[in-house]
């Protein structure tokens, strides 16, 4: 199994920004204000839900909310990923290791390894991927 790694949102930022185009970072600096994370989404009891919070063309910020019993299906995707979890906890089912996430920690996703995601109880993550990829 491939090993993954705990980094801070801190780092995953500045790797994203430094990845990003200076036209991105700028126009997002312009709009630049002050609001939780946690109260840009809400949970959907149907199924989790999703919201981009920044974009440029190589890369996304995505927040999901979970309710309890929600998750992403099994799959593999060929560029690594980040997992920042800023509201209680999920399962990250990585290969076929059980990883207990929890708010505050996040998680490097290796490129080409197999991945899941579980809620056992609401919790609510970021994701940072490529853009248009999943």
């Amino acid at each position: 199994m491939k090993s993954f790694k705990r980094i801070s949102l801190l780092s995953a930022m500045f790797l994203a920004l430094s990845l990003s185009t200076g036209m991105a970072l700028a126009e997002t600096q312009s709009q630049a204000h002050a609001e939780s994370i946690q109260a840009q989404i809400e949970y959907n009891p149907e199924k989790p839900a999703k919201k981009i919070l920044f974009s440029t063309p190589q890369y996304e910020l995505i927040l999901f909310a979970f309710d309890a019993g929600q998750g992403l299906k099994g799959h593999s995707v060929p560029f690594s990923a980040y997992i920042q979890v800023i509201e209680g906890e999920g399962i990250l089912m990585l290969e076929d290791k059980a990883i207990v996430m929890k708010a505050g920690e996040g998680f490097t996703l290796p490129a080409g390894v197999p991945h899941s995601v579980k809620a056992p109880a609401r919790f609510k993550m970021l994701l940072l991927k490529q853009a248009g990829k999943l």
